[in-house]
């Protein structure tokens, strides 16, 4: 399986909400994606 990686845009913002963890991930990603999409735009890691 190959996998591509793209950056979220306005045209695939919602695809990416639908993406799912395994359950044996959710100890390591316990947010849903919609979270970590928001943080990747709007969290600049500086504080």
């Amino acid at each position: 399986m190959a996998v591509e990686l793209k950056p979220v845009c306005i045209n695939n913002w919602y695809e990416c909400t639908q993406l799912t963890v395994k359950p044996e991930q959710f100890n390591i990603f316990p947010a849903l994606v919609v979270y970590w999409i928001a943080e990747s735009k709007y969290v600049d890691g500086q504080g």
